[in-house]
């Protein structure tokens, strides 16, 4: 279901970036131009102070739901008219674009406290403005979960035969940790295979639990299906072979040594490949 937005709400939700990468003139070493209200905001420290004397003091701080769904009205998990979904966790409100799989996730922040009329600007980032070590671990754990690569029978090297079943499993299975340390505090993430999402190409689409079911010595002379597999009814024609989607769902958890502990956004990735089946004739002769 798509929601269409009013013109106010997507103005408010998609503030520019109100931070410049360089230091802005007059600024002082370890702090940058912001380009909304010209003030100087401290890169040290996760607030995120203005420090200038043009304005009263501004914090930064990561966007909470609550705060978001006062302006915009949104409701979680709903992909709208911007081509945004927005979701929320533990660390507050982010949002993806579902149609761009490769796009970074980014992270909502709010300014408040401004005397200037600009305490409740939002803006989104795909790097975090603080130095949370919370968001550099997952992000480190992000970066070390690979594409799946896929474990079938019969292989796709080989290709299958209409009612012949396959087996479906992927590699790698094994969890992954990554761990990050702030000033005073480390984090320790894990990022744990969930399950596999199977499209093979034909109309079918289903979900194994973990990495799926690959074969064992026992089954090697087995016809069915797999616990994790499928069955083809129809063969592919000649150079048209069927195109099976894999996506693997990383659940991620993480605990810091302040004790602190939460979950972050599952994590998606997403493979493909070409499967060959043959339709096998058999010819008799009555006498």
């Amino acid at each position: 279901m798509r929601r269409v937005i009013s013109i106010l709400a997507l103005s408010l939700i998609l503030a520019p970036q109100a931070r410049t990468a360089a230091i802005g003139p007059g600024c002082s070493a370890g702090s940058t131009r912001d380009s909304v209200t010209g003030a100087c905001v401290s890169t040290s420290g996760w607030s995120g102070e203005i420090i200038t004397t043009a304005y009263s003091s501004c914090r930064w701080h990561r966007l909470k739901w609550s705060e978001f769904h006062e302006i915009t009205k949104i409701e979680p998990n709903i992909q709208i008219s911007d081509g945004y979904k927005y979701e929320t966790d533990d660390l507050g409100v982010y949002r993806t674009q579902p149609d761009d799989p490769t796009a970074p996730l980014e992270r909502g922040y709010i300014r408040t406290g401004c005397a200037n009329g600009n305490g409740d600007l939002r803006f989104w980032s795909a790097s975090s403005i603080d130095p949370d070590p919370v968001i550099t671990a997952v992000n480190e754990a992000s970066k070390l979960i690979p594409l799946p690569e896929e474990n079938v029978d019969p292989p796709p090297s080989r290709g299958s035969v209409v009612n012949f079943g396959l087996w479906l499993a992927v590699t790698p299975t094994e969890s992954i940790t990554a761990t990050a340390h702030g000033r005073d505090t480390g984090v320790a993430v894990t990022a744990t295979l969930e399950s596999t999402t199977w499209d093979m190409g034909d109309g079918t689409e289903f979900t194994c639990d973990g990495g799926g079911t690959p074969i064992d010595e026992e089954h090697m002379d087995s016809i069915e299906p797999g616990p994790c597999g499928h069955l083809y009814e129809q063969n592919t024609p000649d150079d048209d072979p069927y195109t099976i989607t894999v996506t693997t769902h990383w659940n991620v958890h993480w605990t810091a040594t302040d004790g602190r502990a939460g979950t972050a956004p599952t994590i998606h990735r997403t493979n493909q490949f070409a499967y060959d089946v043959d339709e096998i004739i058999t010819r008799g002769h009555s006498y």
